[in-house]
């Protein structure tokens, strides 16, 4: 257990807490054409089951480093 959580567990002292690192997960986007960024992983495109093209191996952020948040609400 984390010294923060202990914290707000016994004296609710800690009202929000700040994240460390991001966190978040990888998965395949859409591909948009006009994207500068998309142009530049064209070697990452492929076609999916659907039949629309899409890029592997992109990071969606689930909560951003440096983003306050409380048990309640998220503060980004």
């Amino acid at each position: 257990m984390s010294d923060g959580a202990l914290s707000f567990y016994h004296d609710r002292f800690v009202r929000t807490r700040m994240s460390k690192f991001t966190y978040g997960t990888f998965t395949s986007t859409r591909f948009n054409p006009a994207a500068p960024d998309h142009q530049q992983r064209l070697h990452n495109v492929f076609t999916g089951v659907e039949g629309d093209k899409l890029i592997k191996d992109s990071f969606s952020v689930i909560l951003p480093k440096v983003c306050l948040f409380s048990f309640v609400i998220a503060l980004c």
